[in-house]
């Protein structure tokens, strides 16, 4: 395992960067997934799922902008 603080190298910094990057991104999408699968369970309404539905589409461009 590289420690990343004591790391130099630019291009394993920025491969360590890019898997992180990729690993978020699973999180993120797994989490939505989770959470509109939990608004189904607990009986959410339609026009609720939508206002999640546009939430999640926020997080996206907002994490595209970084």
């Amino acid at each position: 395992m590289v420690r990343i603080k004591n790391e130099h190298d630019l291009e394993t910094l920025r491969q360590i960067a890019l898997l992180v990057d990729s690993e978020n991104q699973r999180l993120v999408d797994e989490n939505v997934r989770l959470r509109v699968e939990l608004a189904r369970v607990q009986g959410v309404t339609e026009t609720e799922q939508l206002g999640l539905s546009v939430l999640e589409q926020l997080q996206k461009k907002r994490e595209s902008i970084f």
